[in-house]
């Protein structure tokens, strides 16, 4: 288990992102993201193949829970905690040389 904090930014919108807010009477818009504590259990498990080889399996899965919010002037038309999860599964070998 690993644990940490997440230091929020601001967040670069495209043009047709832009363009898009801007169909819906919104300029100038700018976003930005909360700081948030992260999670991360994680497991892996190695097996010997033979007295020079082995082989492990990984995997684990990062929790955090930011807010985002994106303004354009005073209005805000988007502040909401979000749910940024993710999952990473890995595999390898191992060669013993000595």
């Amino acid at each position: 288990m690993s644990a940490g904090y997440g230091i929020g930014r601001s967040i670069a919108f495209t043009t047709e992102t832009r363009d898009a807010y801007g169909r819906l009477g919104l300029f100038g818009v700018e976003g930005n993201t909360s700081n948030a504590w992260i999670v991360k259990p994680q497991a892996s498990f190695w097996y010997n193949l033979t007295s020079r080889w082995a082989g492990t399996v990984s995997g684990s899965w990062v929790y955090t829970k930011p807010t985002v919010r994106i303004t354009s002037g005073a209005v805000v038309p988007y502040d909401q905690q979000i749910e940024a999860s993710a999952v990473r599964v890995g595999a390898g070998i191992a060669f013993k040389i000595f």
